[in-house]
């Protein structure tokens, strides 16, 4: 007699992918403060580390997407699961790597991002063998959901871990690793959305979604996207702090929005995304506009919280419908192909992001004018809204 029940095929993968994110999430909030205040790295070394993680986990996904289409679900979760626990391991391991232990972290962040891409393409591929239709906005709603439960989390975590066992931290999160390499192979079988047999992989297999001109668009307007998104942890921080000069309204910012994203996202999904599938990125723009100008004319907290949840509304209706799109376009059997090239145009336009709404924001300081920021930025945005026209002949 068994001993347990093999649950649903999704409940498994649901389990290890908030693990994975509950991972990734204690990483990245306690990243420069265990490299410079407990490794004692410098400030350019911690930078360098942290961007070698972010370029090597996000360019891997591009990488490994051909390959992972090759592979059932379950070899393509090992491997991703393994991989990242032998890096965080390896990082935790001073006297055996010496100062290049903490490198070893790009090792891991090819795990964890490769958790994501398969989890996405397992999303889409199920939808495509069980009722024969594409994945819709609301398939995916449930990711960002179980996403932003796990940043919520896991700052309390990771800071508890520094402040007790800080010498720890990577042998933790390397151990939750196996404990769900474990899991997989013990609750996923190998015969769920085995791929067919395929030819050996080429460049081909790389440059086959750009041949199709209306899919090359649809990843330039996901990149602008990515380009306000990536304000949220870049000069929105550096804004509150030198116009309201209060950090814990950023604090508050931070867990109203992905409060807003656990309890509204499946309904955004259901009831307002699968209404405007071609025009999503317009309802999202104008979405982004509203929740700058909001932070322009913030004095005080209500407006930073307002500012807070008409940004994560923004957040609710482009990501998943993105998946949903993107999904959509992709051949049967190269799902991982095309979320791979989805997460490079999002690396594009959150790297544009970082870099020209930082200058910007330094060069408005130098003048005296940083309130004019999101004044301005709201201004262009709402006239990209306005303007707008699908561009890319939605395939939803």
């Amino acid at each position: 007699m068994r001993l347990w029940k093999r649950p649903q095929p999704r409940q498994p993968i649901a389990i290890i992918f908030v693990g994975s994110s509950l991972a990734y999430y204690v990483l990245m909030t306690t990243f420069s403060t265990y490299l410079h205040e407990h490794l004692r790295f410098p400030i350019t070394t911690v930078s360098a580390i942290m961007f070698g993680y972010i370029l090597v986990s996000r360019l891997s996904k591009v990488a490994l997407g051909p390959w992972f289409d090759r592979l059932t679900f379950r070899s393509g979760l090992i491997f991703a699961l393994g991989i990242a626990a032998s890096g965080f391991l390896l990082a935790s391991s001073n006297s055996l790597m010496g100062k290049f232990a903490p490198w070893c972290l790009c090792i891991a962040g090819v795990g964890v991002s490769s958790v994501v891409l398969l989890t996405q393409s397992f999303i889409a591929s199920q939808k495509q063998l069980l009722s024969h239709n594409a994945a819709t906005s609301a398939d995916y709603s449930v990711l960002y959901i179980l996403m932003n439960g796990s940043a919520l989390i896991a700052p309390i975590i990771g800071f508890e871990i520094l402040r007790y066992v800080p010498q720890g931290l990577y042998w933790i999160i390397g151990g939750l690793y196996i404990l769900l390499l474990v899991y997989c192979l013990v609750y996923i079988s190998g015969a769920e959305c085995k791929p067919p047999p395929a030819p050996r992989l080429t460049l081909a297999d790389w440059l086959k979604p750009f041949k199709n001109r209306n899919y090359c668009r649809f990843l330039l307007v996901n990149s602008l996207l990515w380009m306000l998104h990536a304000q949220l942890y870049s000069t929105i921080p550096l804004y509150t702090r030198e116009t309201l000069d209060d950090e814990s309204n950023l604090t508050l910012f931070f867990i109203v929005e992905a409060l807003c994203v656990m309890v509204l996202q499946h309904w955004v999904s259901l009831y307002i995304n699968q209404n405007i599938p071609s025009y999503y990125p317009a309802v999202a723009l104008m979405l982004f506009s509203i929740s700058f100008f909001l932070l322009y004319l913030a004095q005080d907290r209500v407006l930073i919280l307002w500012a807070a949840g008409v940004f994560s509304l923004a957040l609710m209706v482009y990501m998943p419908s993105a998946d949903a799109n993107n999904a959509a376009f992709a051949d049967r059997g190269s799902f991982a192909t095309y979320f791979g090239l989805l997460s490079l145009s999002a690396t594009v336009g959150d790297s544009l992001g970082n870099i020209l709404g930082m200058r910007l924001l330094a060069f408005l300081l130098q003048s005296g004018n940083v309130s004019q920021y999101f004044f301005w930025l709201a201004g262009i945005t709402a006239v990209l809204a306005i303007f707008y026209r699908n561009p890319y002949n939605c395939p939803l």
